[in-house]
């Protein structure tokens, strides 16, 4: 998962205007009792902001890191629009008033947002799903407080969220809180429903892990050389950061898995570089 920055981001001018025209309809399509159809008919509006939604993210989804084309994405409303599954099976209304609002969307591969039944017969995947700590205090009515909710699923537009997961050398994502803690569940929740350690993404994360394993087992070496003032151990090592940061880039693949491992690093050198 990566932080997605919102407060630089403007929608152009007429997809706001078809917004709040389409706004307008809504309302008047919740007192028809048609609104969930009206919601399904404006999806050009979500589906228009996809291409700006992939610029912020360096055409990568906001919730695995992968990259088109290994999946097809899709704009997720993070607050599902139209309903709202619980894991007991029942449901309630969605957040019907967010469905049009581009601060509620988040780009996410096909694997991320929709269902999808692993090896192990589990069925993972966000699609209608929003659990909280508190479901008492879910939020029914535009007027309310979101902030009033304590989300369990971690949110790439949250500043520190991504910070909740980490990443080992086998590829998989792990909650880097302690176990029994709020961050620990909150991880533990988003990996699970978002389909986090899909084995296509973690064999891609493993096979990057490895790289990384090996540009520290050259750095060390390297590292060695250009403190004992060997111009071409200079040169080397330079090489090593420079791939280094390549790896941890906002644009790199699966980079808070990089970013992760050499952070958990024991050699200074390597943690200073991140």
């Amino acid at each position: 998962m990566i932080h997605i920055d919102f407060s630089h981001f403007t929608p152009p001018s007429d997809w706001v205007q078809r917004q709040q025209r389409a706004m307008q309809r809504l309302l008047e399509a919740r007192v028809n009792g048609n609104w969930r159809d009206y919601i399904d008919s404006r999806s050009d509006l979500w589906t228009d902001l996809k291409p700006y939604l992939s610029a912020l993210s360096r055409q990568k989804c906001w919730y695995c890191e992968t990259k088109a084309p290994r999946f097809d994405y899709v704009v997720d409303h993070f607050r599902p629009k139209k309903r709202v599954r619980h894991a007991n099976g029942t449901e309630c209304e969605g957040y019907w008033w967010l469905a049009f609002d581009w601060h509620n969307y988040r780009l996410a591969c096909d694997y991320c947002n929709s269902q999808h039944e692993g090896e192990d017969e589990e069925v993972r995947g966000k699609s209608d799903f929003f659990p909280l700590l508190h479901e008492d205090r879910r939020i029914h009515n535009p007027g309310d407080n979101l902030d009033d909710e304590m989300p369990l699923l971690l949110d790439p537009v949250v500043d520190g969220d991504y910070a909740l997961l980490w990443f080992m050398q086998d590829g998989l994502p792990y909650p880097a809180d302690e176990e029994g803690t709020f961050q620990y569940q909150r991880a533990e929740t988003t990996i699970r429903l978002l389909n986090l350690k899909d084995e296509r993404v973690a064999e891609a994360r493993k096979a990057l892990l490895l790289r990384c394993q090996r540009l520290i087992d050259r750095g060390e070496k390297t590292y060695l050389h250009y403190c004992n003032g060997s111009p071409a151990g200079m040169i080397e090592y330079k090489n090593i950061c420079r791939e280094i940061h390549e790896l941890v880039a906002p644009d790199a693949e699966y980079s808070a898995a990089a970013k992760a491992f050499f952070k958990s690093s024991p050699l200074k050198w390597v943690r200073d570089l991140v």
